[in-house]
């Protein structure tokens, strides 16, 4: 059978997995709540003023350290909203699936394990810490 079609195959899997449903249903949720949209915009928007502050040239160690605090609060804040906090659990589930995924494929093209990772998908905003 043709590469191309198992992959198209192994997309609709995961689309049908139970964590992508789940994920998909608390994304609709979230984008349908105006509590947590307003929570998100202004956390984006405080965020982008706080992360301009910290590339300023002349911001002094102190500073530095209260902005990374501020960003801390900001991200905990916005976890606290259930529906956020549902989607955000959702999403991180379905990424963990398409990592051990891509972690099984790779061993098979390559013969390697990849070492284990945190399994998050990059961005540390809402994040609990992997280490």
């Amino acid at each position: 059978m043709d590469v191309l079609q198992k992959a198209r195959e192994l997309g609709e899997a995961l689309q049908n997995s139970e964590e992508f449903k789940a994920m998909a249903i608390a994304q609709a949720k979230y984008q349908t709540d105006e509590a947590a949209q307003k929570l998100t915009a202004e956390y984006n928007e405080k965020h982008a003023k706080l992360s301009q502050e910290l590339r300023s040239e002349d911001i002094k160690p102190m500073d530095m350290i209260k902005i990374r605090q501020q960003l801390s609060n900001e991200a905990a804040a916005l976890s606290e909203n259930e529906t956020i906090k549902k989607f955000l659990e959702a999403k991180k589930a379905a990424e963990n699936l398409l990592s051990k995924v891509n972690s099984i494929i790779h061993f098979y093209v390559t013969g390697e394990e990849e070492e284990e990772e945190c399994g998050c998908g990059g961005g540390c905003d809402t994040c609990g810490g992997c280490h």
